[in-house]
């Protein structure tokens, strides 16, 4: 005879269904900055001055004692590049909200006003998906996710052209060091 725990057990009601992320919406409370330093300087991931796209305030942590220059370095430099890259990703996502023509019935009357998107949410608010990266008119799934599917649709054609970019670049450094020594 077998087991009492070999016997399968029935599970008793349902599996709980999974979090539909765009439907919960939880009430914003703004972050305690207080145990960050908090900076809009990019100081070991510069930025060029002219760069266009907005850019977060960048919350580091305060230094370990135990840390070295290079690993706290190190830490800044890879905030400065997460903070920034969520940046550019909100600067790519309200481009697309223009192109789709989110800025038409935005809840925001500068971005009606401008005749494209032109607002953020706050940095810390994470109430909806995917957070501070999207615009505030992108509240609903069926208006963020053609948002996204456009950014992961051109974001292989702008890398490609960066590479080709520097390639030529470095080719046309090349070239000059060439005549240079000869």
């Amino acid at each position: 005879m077998a087991d009492e725990r070999e016997k399968p057990r029935a599970l008793h009601g349902q599996p709980t269904p999974p979090i539909d992320r765009y439907a919960v919406k939880h009430e914003y409370v703004p972050r305690d900055w207080s145990k960050y330093d908090v900076t809009d300087v990019y100081e070991y991931f510069p930025i060029p001055p002219g760069e266009p796209g907005p850019r977060f305030r960048i919350p580091h942590h305060k230094r370990d004692p135990e840390q070295t220059d290079k690993q706290y370095e190190a830490t800044r430099r890879a905030t400065e590049q997460h903070f920034r890259a969520q940046g550019v990703y909100l600067a790519m996502s309200q481009a697309a909200a223009t192109h789709r023509g989110h800025f038409r019935d935005c809840k925001i009357a500068a971005c009606r006003r401008a005749g494209k998107c032109i607002s953020r949410r706050l940095e810390d608010d994470w109430t909806i998906f995917p957070g501070p990266m999207m615009p505030p008119c992108c509240d609903r799934k069926d208006r963020t996710e053609p948002v996204r599917e456009m950014i992961r649709e051109i974001t292989p054609k702008i890398l490609a052209l960066q590479r080709r970019e520097a390639e030529e670049k470095a080719k046309a450094g090349g070239e000059a060091a060439g005549k240079a020594k000869g």
